[in-house]
């Protein structure tokens, strides 16, 4: 019988092809565990913008014409305020290929209002099957676009049961 040293061509190839798979499925996971991250961060910020929106809503008596106006503009949050946002507040998590912001539409709820008195807020998620999908299939379509002090806010009014991407979304109670 003759002693083998080392491994055979088909041997190696056998352990590369496994090792190929293996990595290929390490791969897959670990992305698909990065983008519900992303999803799971998008929707913590929309709480907390959603949380500076209600507390500017106290103070003021309405909501704001853009997202900037409760960091910046005529009437901030005050800076100690519980619901305080900053600019950074609003830019979406890192590694997000796709741009899935937060967008934000002014409403109101009737034509005789002089300020704007609801809102749609959502982002797009990245996942195709998210259990953070809010399910909440509103849509703004029909609403009143609110626009104050010859202010148009860019129309992002959308029907989240007919959208093609999972919407997490939220809206005044």
């Amino acid at each position: 019988m003759k002693n083998k040293k080392g491994f055979s061509l088909i041997e190696l190839l056998v352990v590369i092809g496994i090792m190929s798979v293996l990595t290929t499925i390490v791969y897959v996971s670990v992305n698909q565990t990065r983008s519900k991250s992303r999803d799971q961060e998008r929707i913590s910020a929309i709480l907390k913008i959603k949380l500076g929106l209600e507390y500017y809503y106290n103070l003021y008596g309405q909501y704001p014409q853009r997202l900037s106006d409760l960091y910046s503009g005529p009437s901030p949050l005050p800076a100690t305020s519980p619901g305080k946002i900053t600019a950074n507040d609003l830019i979406p998590p890192n590694g997000d290929q796709n741009n899935h912001g937060y967008y934000y539409v002014p409403l109101f709820k009737t034509e005789e209002n002089s300020f704007c008195n609801s809102y749609h807020l959502y982002t797009k998620l990245e996942s195709k099957t998210s259990v953070y999908d809010s399910r909440s299939s509103y849509n703004s379509e029909g609403d009143l676009l609110c626009i104050i002090n010859n202010y148009t806010p860019t129309d992002l009014r959308i029907n989240a049961s007919s959208s093609s991407n999972i919407i997490y979304d939220v809206r005044p109670q």
